[in-house]
């Protein structure tokens, strides 16, 4: 999971914007997760417009992480997916948050080529791997 989502402005944790180099899906949500009136994790939903939906951004606060709000983060954007009408869910997981991805009920499996063309062209990062779950 990534935490570089956050900075700290003034005492309080801001969620910052990320600059995908995907495209623009028809629909992309961004939840915020708060606890006791902080925010404490983000995530955003992309509708892939075919019953899909893919997860993006997830980020924990670092004081808040290994407390289970991870999990949490994941059930929710799950539940609120349901009501948008996915069955599908998609991640372009970090080699690092493989286990958690799996502990939810992911599965490996390749479902979008052209994202994964970004990563094969020289990105800096590692690849991720692509895992999907039915809702």
């Amino acid at each position: 999971m990534r935490t570089a989502l956050f900075y700290q402005d003034e005492d309080e944790y801001v969620a910052e914007s990320v600059d995908a180099h995907f495209a623009q899906p028809a629909r992309r949500t961004a939840l915020l997760l708060e606890a006791d009136g902080e925010a404490v994790a983000v995530v955003t939903l992309d509708d892939l417009g075919d019953g899909s939906g893919a997860i993006r951004g997830v980020a924990v606060r670092s004081d808040r992480q290994g407390k289970g709000i991870g999990r949490v983060l994941g059930r929710l954007v799950e539940s609120f997916a349901k009501t948008q009408g996915i069955g599908r869910m998609c991640v372009n997981a970090d080699p690092e948050a493989v286990g958690y991805y799996s502990a939810m009920g992911f599965v490996p499996d390749v479902w979008g080529e052209i994202e994964l063309a970004d990563y094969r062209a020289g990105r800096a990062w590692p690849a991720p791997v692509q895992m999907t779950k039915a809702l």
